[in-house]
């Protein structure tokens, strides 16, 4: 196969397997670079392009490429879980001894996001009690409870950040949580 018909077959498969019309030509000046340097070998366009291989081939290679960085990208906590744990069942005995270490901090970090989430239910029920208070002069369906006489904005102003507080901590420990999983899925791998 010449280079010509190589390299148009090759742009035939790119387009037809969806690689965007941006990166075909950066793709097809990669293989035009190769021709050139297997010309200054000696070597023909022929044993060149049977060399490169099938232009089918290359285009299917590039597409899983993509489509790996876009999933890997996209992974859930819980399917880097699944793979972290099946990489190590893998590995033996040997894997099995540094498993022990993952799932304990694993273990403390969730313990952690649980206990410091438990913030805003506590702040929903401050807010709740300071508003039931200034409504009412009472707190609905606890009648023991009192706030006393002008802290009702204090009681209410410390529950919003209670609430704001936990919700932000929720959401940074499930980016430690992911960043852990992504730290241990690299050394695992």
């Amino acid at each position: 196969m010449k280079k010509s018909e190589f390299m148009s077959k090759l742009e035939e498969c790119l387009k037809e397997n969806g690689i965007t019309d941006g990166e075909i030509p950066d793709i097809l000046s990669i293989y035009g670079e190769h021709f050139n340097a297997g010309k200054e070998e000696g070597k023909s366009e022929e044993e060149i392009a049977a060399r490169l291989g099938d232009p089918g081939q290359i285009a299917m290679e590039y597409v899983e490429d993509e489509n790996s960085d876009k999933t890997s990208e996209q992974e859930g906590l819980f399917l880097r879980i699944k793979k972290i744990i099946g990489a190590m069942r893998l590995g033996g005995i040997k894997k099995t001894v540094q498993t022990i270490p993952f799932v304990l901090i694993l273990l403390l970090i969730l313990f952690l996001w649980i206990a410091l989430s438990g913030i805003v239910p506590f702040g929903l029920f401050g807010l709740f009690a300071g508003i039931s208070q200034l409504i009412t002069g009472g707190v609905a369906g606890f009648p023991l409870l009192q706030i006393t006489i002008n802290a009702e904005w204090f009681v209410i102003f410390i529950s919003l950040s209670l609430i704001t507080g936990g919700s932000l901590i929720s959401i940074g420990m499930y980016y430690v949580v992911l960043a852990y999983m992504g730290f241990v899925y690299n050394q695992v791998q």
